[in-house]
């Protein structure tokens, strides 16, 4: 059995040697599984901190893509992001879609909208070098749409849909980030454009449930019949 490895462990051989992913292990891992490309994908953040133990800017997201469906002898194709001079990405949270990896994050200690990724899955896969596109980021940093995310309040703790199994959704259809508002409100984004141009989130309705009668266990993606459409369905009892 291989011997248990630090996450940061991965980026052992990565360059440039002072990158925040080789030489910090902070945690919050996420580990999906991408079924469409049979391929692994880990992800944690990096950052230093102060003399009193507090995160401090620059704030990475490190991700890992297996270059094999077998990350234990195939290998790894390696990425260090900065997504934000400003704010601690803190509780990321990973969804797999067919045209790029989706993070959200809650920025720690600002009251303002979470931050929504898009990173380039199709150069991820083949370890080509990748950006990505984000909304309620810090203006100016990557191919962004600087606070384009604001306008739909101060939504955090939110949460990209996750494809999982082998079946595409319909030919284009955007990712969807939810979250609940409180009380018996699930509130839902759409990705209204493609990662290669300019992009968009709409603000939808959600299904209204009460969440004292959800489980979290039973809810599943599902995609109805109408463009564009992705919704999230959970059974209730």
């Amino acid at each position: 059995m291989p011997t248990p490895l630090a996450t940061n462990g991965l980026w052992s051989a990565f360059q440039p040697a002072t990158s925040l992913c080789v030489t910090t292990n902070r945690g919050d891992g996420v580990v999906r599984h991408d079924a469409l490309a049979d391929r692994w994908v880990i992800s944690q953040f990096a950052f230093n901190v102060d003399s009193s133990n507090n995160p401090i800017a620059p704030f990475h997201q490190c991700i890992a893509v297996s270059k094999t469906a077998d990350p234990v002898t195939g290998g790894w194709y390696l990425y260090d992001f900065l997504v934000s001079n400003q704010r601690f990405n803190d509780y990321p949270k990973m969804g797999i879609w067919p045209d790029g990896y989706y993070f959200t994050f809650n920025w720690n200690g600002d009251a303002g909208p979470g931050g929504v990724y898009a990173f380039d899955r199709a150069n991820m896969l083949n370890g080509n070098p990748a950006g990505f596109v984000c909304f309620g980021c810090d203006t100016g940093l990557g191919l962004n749409n600087g606070d384009g995310f604001s306008h739909l309040g101060s939504d955090n703790q939110l949460l990209p849909a996750d494809l999982d199994g082998a079946t595409l959704p319909a030919f284009g259809a955007p990712e969807t980030i939810t979250r609940f508002t409180g009380g018996n409100t699930l509130r839902s984004f759409r990705d209204a454009r493609r990662l290669a141009g300019s992009r968009e989130l709409d603000d939808h309705p959600a299904a209204r449930r009460d969440p004292s009668r959800t489980s979290t266990r039973a809810c599943r993606g599902s995609r109805n019949r109408t463009p564009h459409r992705l919704s999230i369905r959970c059974r209730t009892g």
